[in-house]
């Protein structure tokens, strides 16, 4: 089953039928008995977004989405029988795009429909007019290049056809031509040695040649008779060559005879030139009609099956890309992360050399703090117990001792 071109075309039932998609009508062909809605709108989108589309009945006061399992024919020949083809249009529509409100009516039973229902159907294709537009316009783009390559293949062959039988006829006009020029010449050669022949043997040389050739038991009178005649003709060679000598007659005419041969010899060979280049030509002319005739539709299935195959290995082709793409997405997220966290642990780091080095610092001023602290407190502390030592005496001897070991 394969969608054709646009345009308008005779069906013939069980073939062909039209659908209308993107506002365009395209032919399907190779529809039988047992061919389904899902089998077109997988012929027309692929396999794996059939569910998203459906082929729509569409007449003059409603329309319906068929299911996928419905025979396509069986509902076309119903249509045909009633003889309101015309009327009615299979459309390949969205499912978001259909408005499933309005039922599908046969013939006898649109006829029946009251006022009311015709007044709110055409309120519902005023309000879903864009709707509509839209339906009639989806198509999957994979679907439409395909579809355009196809047509352009399809076109590109018929040209390359019509060239060559176009090519074939000039060459068959001129080989014809050729045929003719040789053929006027081979008369004219003929001619030539048929009065040769005349001028030197005679106007009866063809009756002596047989009777050369004929046995000696055939009798005297046809003896008698080539005698006479051979007497007349040399009479005649004689009576021509008066002036000459016999001896340069007779070199002249074996050299002539020997010409002539030659010149026969050729002429054979041409005719049978001639004879095998008129077989091939009858050839190449039934090609030619056998060409015009059957419109070499093996060469157009073999195409067709072959865009098929490229376009199922570009499919393939393009979900392995799709995949690796993804895969590639993926490793670049987590390259990031990973680069993230390494920044996040280098800036960590950084912050705590400096907590570190601000501590050490800070620890080395407290250090410093804490010894002049002491030194000053011991100094002063010293003082104090040397004041009091001096009025007390003896008893400050031992503890002063230990303050000036401890400074």
């Amino acid at each position: 089953m394969t969608s054709g071109g646009t345009g308008h075309n005779p069906t013939s039932p069980g073939t062909s039928i039209p659908v209308w998609v993107s506002g365009q009508q395209v032919w399907v062909r190779g529809v039988d008995k047992k061919t389904t809605v899902g089998e077109i709108i997988v012929a027309f989108v692929g396999k794996g977004d059939e569910a998203r589309y459906s082929v729509v009945e569409r007449w003059k006061t409603g329309h319906k989405p068929l299911e996928h399992g419905t025979r396509i024919l069986k509902l076309w020949n119903a249509w045909a029988a009633n003889a309101h083809l015309s009327e009615v249009k299979l459309s390949l529509e969205k499912k978001s795009n259909v408005d499933d409100d309005s039922g599908r009516g046969s013939p006898s039973s649109t006829t029946t429909n009251t006022t009311a229902t015709t007044a709110t159907s055409c309120r519902r294709r005023h309000r879903n007019k864009n709707k509509h537009r839209q339906a009639s316009q989806t198509l999957h783009p994979k679907r439409l290049e395909q579809i355009s390559k196809t047509h352009n293949v399809e076109k590109e062959s018929i040209e390359n056809l019509l060239k060559l039988i176009l090519v074939q006829g000039e060459t068959i006009q001129s080989q014809l031509q050729k045929l003719q020029d040789r053929n006027k010449k081979i008369e004219m050669l003929e001619q030539l040695q048929h009065k040769n022949r005349i001028n030197m043997l005679g106007t009866n040389y063809v009756i002596d040649t047989y009777l050369n050739d004929l046995p000696d038991n055939v009798g005297e009178a046809s003896n008698q008779t080539s005698r006479t005649q051979r007497n007349q003709s040399s009479n005649q060679i004689v009576d021509d060559v008066d002036d000459e000598e016999d001896t340069t007659l007779e070199e002249e005419v074996e050299r002539e005879i020997q010409e002539l041969q030659k010149k026969i010899e050729l002429f054979e060979n041409i005719s049978k030139l001639n004879e095998k280049i008129e077989g091939e030509e009858e050839k190449i002319i039934k090609l030619n009609h056998a060409i015009k005739s059957h419109e070499n539709n093996e060469q157009i299935n073999y195409v067709i099956n072959k865009i098929e195959k490229l376009s199922i290995n570009n499919k393939t082709n393009m979900k392995l890309l799709e995949t690796h793409e993804i895969a590639l997405s993926e490793t670049d997220g987590a390259l990031l992360n990973r680069k993230k966290y390494l920044s996040c642990l280098e800036n960590q780091f950084q912050s705590e050399c400096i907590l570190e080095s601000e501590y050490i610092h800070g620890l080395e001023v407290l250090n410093d703090n804490l010894v002049a602290n002491t030194y000053s407190s011991l100094t002063t502390f010293n003082k104090n117990h040397r004041n009091d030592d001096s009025n007390s005496g003896a008893m400050s001897l031992q503890p002063m001792g230990v303050l000036d070991t401890l400074v």
